[in-house]
């Protein structure tokens, strides 16, 4: 496959082409289409313009009254405490879940948008997240750079848009993590379909080139016959509103030749987190779906996957299998939720005695949603013994035998 190299230049070469195209076919307002998080109402009194300051719902921000220009000055964090049971013993831990200061915002027109992020929640600060996307209209657009791979759309959720502390273990444990690359994306206007396809790098996110023959394809496509789900797995509107009756299905998957590391997945000192990265040259394919519905004060929302592996010259080609699944309920008037969430996983299809097993509950009071919550949680997990040795290259998600772990979260949006 092209390098790395070869697949920015590709990719920086169609994104200028698409540029120069929409520059002379524009839509007829520049204001449409907007991203979820710039729209405004289209009717009734609108508020006054605030060129610099912080508003609601966006933050802080200096912006030009036309809208044409936007910087956005952001910070997510998590800061947590574990108090873990493990085979071990017991251990006490404070530490940030993610500490995340970003840019983000339009030149030119709104729909020609930026996006930079920093994590420094680890020993060494790294770029997270730096790309640039261009979508004159709303079934079509294109961005370009380092971000976040599309499968799945539960891992597409910010900190502060996710109900648990973290995100699923299962999801976590498919997840191809961050990457180099391009993805073409879009959308009917009533938010019925929307899809996104990607070529990626395929390599670890620091590694300066891409490795040779390293590469990385994927594909996503999300039907919600009756609209749009909510915006976050938060239990109510963005306006604090019931959630409208919606159902939402999603096919989703991944092939190619990858190697990663840490830095390519969200971080986490929790032992619910597996071990991901693939640190040997893998061949992969990867294959899932998932549900979404929401009614009044509940959401439910899951994920199947289904992999094939073979690590490049180290062990035979097998399977893996996971199912993950979560309901969300709005307990007392958008101050008090509750959920719990089930992972399930099979790391090696052709051994018996592996399976993974974890279960979550939590309660979280929205004291500000999204800008301030407060999540208590207790998850307990099972890491089967296989019953023969592991083939060389391949490892276990967890520590054998069981374990448990209580998590006090503050997660602050600015």
């Amino acid at each position: 496959m092209a390098s790395r190299s070869l697949v920015l230049r590709g990719g920086l070469s169609t994104l200028l082409a698409l540029l120069s195209t929409a520059t002379w076919a524009q839509p007829a307002s520049d204001e449409a289409p907007r991203a979820p998080e710039d729209a405004v109402p289209a009717e009734g009194p609108q508020p006054p313009f605030i060129p610099a300051g912080h508003v609601p719902g966006e933050g802080f921000r200096l912006k030009s009254e036309d809208g044409a220009y936007l910087l956005r000055v952001a910070l997510q964090a998590a800061l947590k405490a574990d108090l873990n049971w493990t085979q071990e013993g017991t251990l006490l831990q404070s530490s940030f879940g993610v500490l995340r200061p970003s840019l983000r915002g339009n030149v030119v027109r709104p729909w020609m948008r930026y996006w930079l992020s920093l994590e420094l929640s680890r020993d060494s600060p790294y770029v997270l997240d730096a790309f640039v996307e261009v979508q004159p209209w709303e079934a079509l657009g294109l961005r370009y750079g380092q971000q976040g791979t599309p499968v799945s759309r539960h891992e597409d959720f910010g900190p502060q848009q996710l109900f648990f502390p973290e995100h699923a273990a299962v999801a976590n444990f498919f997840w191809s993590g961050r990457d180099q690359g391009l993805t073409l994306f879009g959308g009917t206007p009533q938010g019925r379909v929307d899809y996104y396809l990607g070529v990626y790098g395929g390599s670890p996110l620091l590694e300066p080139v891409n490795l040779p023959d390293d590469y990385l394809v994927e594909a996503r496509a999300t039907v919600s016959p009756l609209g749009p789900v909510n915006a976050s797995e938060l239990p109510f509107t963005p306006e604090g509103g019931p959630l409208p009756p919606r159902i939402s299905f999603t096919v989703q998957g991944y092939f190619g030749r990858v190697q990663t590391d840490a830095e390519n997945f969200n971080p986490s000192n929790s032992i619910l987190n597996p071990a991901v990265p693939t640190t040997v040259a893998t061949r992969v394919g990867t294959l899932s779906f998932d549900l979404w519905w929401q009614l009044g004060r509940i959401i439910v929302f899951g994920e199947f996957y289904w992999r094939a592996l073979k690590p490049v010259g180290v062990a035979d080609p097998f399977s893996t299998y996971g199912a993950w699944g979560q309901v969300l309920v709005n307990v007392y008037r958008n101050r008090l939720g509750a959920g719990v969430r089930m992972n399930w996983l099979d790391p090696h299809a052709d051994i018996t005695g592996d399976r993974t097993l974890e279960l979550e509950a939590q309660v979280a009071w929205f004291i500000q949603a999204p800008e301030l919550m407060l999540k208590l949680r207790y998850g307990w997990l099972d890491q089967g013994t296989p019953d023969t040795p592991l083939p060389t290259g391949v490892q276990l998600p967890f520590s054998p035998g069981t374990s448990g772990v209580t998590t006090l979260q503050l997660n602050l949006f600015l």
